[in-house]
């Protein structure tokens, strides 16, 4: 009876260790990506953000970019956009542009969709279209206090500049 218990044990390990524990995310393995506050480097340049790593996951449209838009939208799309990457969903929310501040919640109207990290990039759909890429761009690092960076995003359904705030 021992010897089948001394089995079962050594057997039980040998699969955990054969599984190698957690399954690896995309950062774990490309080594030539170099990761700050969520944002992959890849040679020194900024490549994608992955929603999971950051300590923020809803960025507001900045006012300097919005105040640029007010000629042409009296609604903002994409003002808001909350990353929720527990069920890998985009939530889009559409602002006013006149007295719009980041920590009040007006939204005009609300879009979801689904995103996915793909081939070191972010990936959008709704339920009419097939994946799109997202554009995505580095503006500036620490653009001001309390600012880690300044984004650029731009897809279908959203386009703006977006800061992401430190910790």
């Amino acid at each position: 009876m021992k010897k089948y218990i001394i089995f079962y044990v050594t057997f039980i390990l040998f699969l955990i260790l054969a599984m190698g524990g957690e399954p690896k995310k995309p950062k774990d393995i490309d080594k030539d990506i170099k990761w700050k506050w969520g944002i992959a480097f890849k040679n020194g340049k900024a490549i994608y953000f992955d929603p999971y790593e950051l300590d923020t996951i809803d960025f507001c449209v900045t006012h300097e970019y919005l105040t640029n838009q007010k000629k042409y939208y009296p609604i903002f799309p994409g003002g808001c956009v909350v990353w929720n990457y527990e069920n890998n969903l985009v939530y889009i929310y559409s602002v006013p542009v006149t007295n719009f501040l980041p920590d009040n919640d007006i939204a005009e109207s609300e879009n979801i969709i689904h995103y996915k990290i793909s081939n070191e990039a972010i990936y959008l759909k709704d339920d009419k279209t097939d994946w799109e890429k997202m554009e995505f761009r580095l503006i500036k690092e620490e653009p001001k206090p309390g600012v880690e960076f300044l984004i650029y995003l731009k897809s279908r359904w959203f386009e703006g500049e977006y800061y992401i705030y430190e910790p």
